[in-house]
């Protein structure tokens, strides 16, 4: 199974001079943990995850994760002022290719502790593969197996020994 199989095609992004607020808001109109950042050209530059927004931001987090006090991404800035994107996303993400298999996508986040990639062609942005994707086909290959199990249990239930 290849990343182009189960990816998300055509992802919402965000541009790296826009707002986190901004950022943090099409995130939960769309349902996203996380969107590409985009440089004023159309690159990739980064990656801005939902957790990133609320700590810029002072927001309590739904799992009760503290944010890093010192991390500069993480730091809070006064009210009124505008927090930008290029300042809390994660630079220089971990991309991988449409053609590349599912199982080296979910080798790359489990090493690298991450929960969705960037899927470029060249240097395009095509998609993007997260944890979510790897667990829906994963759980169709199980519904797979199982059909097939209970296809084939099935039929030596019904012969005669």
């Amino acid at each position: 199974m290849r990343v182009a199989d189960i990816m998300t095609s055509a992802p919402v992004t965000i541009d790296q001079g826009a707002s986190v607020t901004r950022a943090f808001q099409l995130m939960q109109d769309n349902e996203y943990q996380q969107l590409p950042v985009l440089s004023e050209s159309g690159h990739l530059v980064g990656i801005i995850h939902q957790r990133d927004c609320r700590c810029a931001l002072g927001l309590p987090e739904p799992n009760a994760t503290s944010c890093e006090e010192d991390s500069p991404r993480t730091s809070r800035v006064s009210p009124g002022k505008t927090l930008w994107v290029q300042q809390y996303m994660q630079p220089a993400p971990i991309v991988v290719e449409p053609e590349t298999t599912a199982h080296e996508a979910a080798r790359l986040m489990t090493t690298h502790h991450v929960r969705a990639i960037p899927v470029m062609r060249s240097e395009t942005l095509v998609g993007i593969i997260t944890v979510s994707d790897l667990l829906i086909a994963f759980m169709r290959l199980l519904r797979q197996s199982d059909a097939q199990a209970e296809k084939r249990d099935g039929n030596k239930r019904w012969k005669m020994a």
